[in-house]
């Protein structure tokens, strides 16, 4: 009699959530490593991880659960202190707000990682709008920008470590102000109804 247990193979894929960043796939790919016999990891450029391993046959499949929450941008600023700055005067130039906010920060001696903003932020018309040049998405002076639905639109945050080259999880101060809202939809008047 063979007691030698078989196996199968099982392929399961976990997505991790574009506002993470690479803090979410290496939380995501500790959890598949801590599951026993994996044999492989593949990462697609959709935020896609698939894995593979083998089980006994008889036992009961698990599926992986990651919270992702506890390290998506909003997580973090809230784990730090957030520093409020009152820029009102200031709120017709998106770049002498953002200058304020850079100095303050090295004002208390703190290093800036990155911006955190809504999901639908108002960073980039409120720039364009105020000094006439268009921001990428991805990155504003310099810095890279998260995107998070629990942050308001209106809100830019910039998150602050104690030392050069921190990664957004290092977060210890964040700067915020409140950008102006949205700018009104113009719409058309519509054409007068032919007599």
């Amino acid at each position: 009699m063979n007691s030698t247990p078989e196996y199968q193979e099982v392929t399961d894929t976990l997505e991790v959530p574009k506002h993470v960043g690479v803090e979410g796939f290496i939380l995501a790919i500790r959890s598949i490593l801590k599951l026993p016999r994996v044999v492989s990891i593949v990462i697609d450029a959709k935020g896609k991880i698939t894995h593979t391993r083998f089980m006994r046959k008889e036992e009961p499949r698990r599926t992986i659960e990651v919270d992702f929450d506890t390290i998506a941008p909003s997580a973090i600023i809230r784990n730090g202190t957030v520093v409020e700055m009152d820029l009102e005067a200031y709120m017709d130039n998106a770049a002498t707000c953002i200058a304020a906010m850079f100095a303050r920060a090295a004002a208390d001696h703190m290093y800036p990682v990155a911006w955190v903003v809504g999901g639908a932020t108002h960073l980039h018309q409120w720039h364009q709008k105020t000094t006439e040049v268009a921001l990428p998405a991805n990155s504003v002076y310099g810095l890279q920008v998260f995107y998070d639905r629990f942050i308001p639109d209106e809100t830019l945050l910039l998150a602050c470590a104690y030392g050069p080259n921190s990664a957004l999880v290092d977060t210890r101060m964040a700067y915020k102000i409140t950008m102006p809202g949205a700018p009104p939809v113009r719409l058309e008047e519509p054409p007068p109804p032919d007599e």
